[in-house]
């Protein structure tokens, strides 16, 4: 359900500059503290590299942790997750689908905010 290592796959081939060092304390603390239990929004400009710094936080996760440790998933491929699930009244399957997973990385978010959601989906 997602793919767990696309570009990259290294968080330290990421550059963190001194603008973004609030972003490195935060990688550090995520993979020196397992249990996270509060959400963290990552944002920035189209190109900036979000998504390869959270593939490359999701495979070193994976490697310190296990490979059934985090997940980095799309906006888009999890709402579509969802939404079958609704269909096919498995919305329990689904959730006991990512509570196994301690770090869930949702990338492009922001690529739903301009799609239309059909009532259809429901259906």
């Amino acid at each position: 359900m997602g793919s767990n290592e696309k570009a990259g796959g290294s968080i330290h081939n990421f550059i963190f500059s001194e603008n973004n060092q609030h972003i490195k304390e935060e990688t550090e603390r995520i993979l020196n503290e397992r249990s996270l239990s509060e959400p963290l929004l990552i944002t920035g400009a189209q190109g900036t590299g979000k998504s390869y710094l959270l593939s490359g936080l999701c495979a070193a996760y994976q490697r310190r942790y296990g490979q059934d440790a985090a997940c980095k998933i799309s906006g888009a491929d999890f709402l579509g997750t969802m939404l079958e699930a609704i269909r096919r009244d498995g919305l329990g399957e689904l959730a006991d689908h990512y509570k196994r997973y301690e770090l869930i990385l949702i990338d492009d978010v922001d690529d739903l905010a301009g799609r239309r959601i059909a009532l259809e989906s429901f259906a």
